[in-house]
């Protein structure tokens, strides 16, 4: 008898672990086969080479070095945000949506090369800065929106 409860329990055990392990994978990888994490890996390559190439040409304090640096910055951040993202919301990542974040990038290097030449207040500066909420905005709306099946 002692030697059924034991298999029991070793069977018990055995099943936790593997369940545990289960949902562990299936909650942090959905994001890494979507279309929208397709989108981030291109675009950070070719921001590698960008900051590549305005190491080779450029010093630290260029414009184009800080721009170049700031943009890999900016999509190693939008990757690490999908590795925080839960299964459930995988689906949503299509290559609109890795478009979107890409569009957000873009508006926020837009905005520091502004904000290096011209003063807070100046139109183009303002205009920038409220395009960047509206995309930050509707991305998170699209993040928190519910899945619907």
């Amino acid at each position: 008898m002692k030697f059924f409860n034991a298999i029991f329990v070793f069977v018990i055990v055995i099943s936790a672990a593997i369940f545990t392990f289960a949902q562990h994978t299936n909650r942090d990888q959905p994001w890494r086969v979507t279309e929208a994490y397709a989108v981030l890996v291109k675009e950070k390559a070719k921001a590698k080479g960008d900051l590549y190439e305005a190491e080779r040409n450029f010093t630290p304090e260029t414009p184009q070095y800080k721009s170049a640096s700031l943009r890999l910055a900016l999509f190693n951040r939008e990757i690490r945000k999908l590795f925080k993202t839960n299964a459930q919301n995988a689906n949503k990542f299509s290559a609109a949506y890795g478009d979107l974040i890409v569009a957000k990038i873009r508006t926020e290097i837009e905005l520091f090369e502004l904000r290096e030449k011209f003063t807070p207040e100046y139109i183009a500066v303002k205009r920038k800065e409220f395009e960047l909420a509206s995309l930050n905005s509707d991305l998170k709306k699209i993040n928190q929106s519910k899945i619907r099946r």
